[in-house]
């Protein structure tokens, strides 16, 4: 009798051992970092949420389930842990105030079981740029061109001309992208490129503001 209960006893540990290992071959492990678009510095305190769209009996959900979550460090670093699950695909998403929410799509043969997975993304900084242009010439019109910037942002800021006729004071905000340098031309309509003025300003997280004075 106690050679049969040394046996089961063994038997019992074994099978304990091996669903121990299957648990933790079944756990991911994603670790990632965050950084700004245009600058390349870390941005931290970024929440950051994996959702996965579920896959059962071969048909898929289009709702989205959050699986894990965590927020980057000073190094704009963070670390996800989940067991494994039936996905189609995940989402990562990645917020935090000033900067435009990210959403970054990985399908779920991008990650493998029971190693470190490694993720680096980018995100965009939200500014706004204010344009503010007094022209008291009763006579000339100006034209501000902004070079091109902010790609992909359909709200951002103009890159063609604003229009700015005679005796006016005219006020345009709009968005941009932060960290980044945008130029600017004015050209005086009467004058042309020979009276044409050139700069840039450099786009700070928050309002920026641009300002013409242009008196007789």
């Amino acid at each position: 009798m106690k050679t049969i209960h040394i046996f089961a006893s063994l038997v019992l540990l074994l099978v304990v051992l091996f669903l121990s290992n299957c648990q933790k071959n079944e756990t991911f492990v994603v670790e990632g970092r965050i950084t700004d678009f245009y600058s390349d510095h870390p941005v931290q305190n970024v929440k950051i949420e994996l959702l996965y769209n579920s896959l059962n009996n071969g048909t898929f959900s289009n709702r989205y389930l959050n699986i894990a979550e965590a927020e980057t460090d000073e190094n704009g670093i963070f670390k996800l842990e989940f067991d494994y699950v039936s996905a189609v695909n995940y989402n990562i998403r990645a917020t935090r105030s000033g900067y435009f929410q990210g959403i970054f799509v990985y399908q779920r043969d991008d990650w493998a079981l029971n190693e470190t997975n490694i993720v680096n993304e980018r995100m965009l900084g939200q500014s706004s740029l204010e344009i503010n242009l007094t022209n008291n010439n009763f006579n000339n019109q100006y034209l501000l061109r902004l070079s091109e910037h902010s790609l992909g942002c359909e709200s951002c800021c103009n890159s063609g001309s604003y229009v700015f006729n005679s005796f006016s004071d005219t006020t345009v905000v709009c968005n941009v992208y932060s960290n980044q340098t945008i130029g600017y031309e004015l050209i005086d309509t009467e004058a042309g490129e020979v009276a044409k003025k050139t700069g840039s300003i450099f786009i700070k997280p928050g309002n920026n503001v641009l300002n013409f004075n242009l008196l007789d």
